[in-house]
């Protein structure tokens, strides 16, 4: 049997785990656990343009809808949020020890953030960047999705 080829490949940082695009598709962001960084990549010219220090260990991430804002969940227990065009990595939102991974509300204004250790999800406002009361959800939770009602 031969192999598939993967076709043309973009190089992240170390141990990539998470990606999340811009609203238009034109950049990639992924996580270097390996490295405590985010990579951005230009989708067209699969290069990386930036690479971000995040100073900890990314797991999910997602992209505000507007594209404003990136969510980066890290293993310092909580979200990082990231100015997509220059790159400043502001303040860490304290969502919890088990901070795994995250995901906008179709309105763009709040952010839910899975914690694996307490077994919750947490709103997050954008406007304040204030984390809300959580909900407890079950087991384990290592992901979310959202749909529009």
């Amino acid at each position: 049997m031969t192999r598939p080829s993967s076709g043309p490949q973009a190089r992240s940082g170390a141990a990539p785990f998470g990606i999340a695009f811009s609203p238009d598709g034109r950049t990639a962001y992924v996580g270097n656990t390996g490295g405590n960084s985010l990579s951005i990549v230009d989708t067209s010219a699969l290069a990386v343009t930036r690479t971000v220090a995040l100073g900890t260990s990314p797991a999910g991430m997602a992209m505000a809808p507007d594209g404003h804002v990136l969510y980066v969940t890290v293993a310092s227990g909580g979200v990082l949020p990231v100015d997509p065009a220059s790159g400043t990595v502001g303040p860490l939102i304290p969502t919890g020890a088990g901070t795994y991974d995250v995901e906008f509300a179709p309105g763009g204004s709040t952010a839910w953030v899975v914690d694996t250790n307490a077994n919750d999800v947490r709103p997050v406002d954008l406007a304040t960047g204030t984390p809300g009361t959580a909900v407890v959800v079950g087991n384990v939770p290592d992901g979310i999705g959202l749909t529009k009602r």
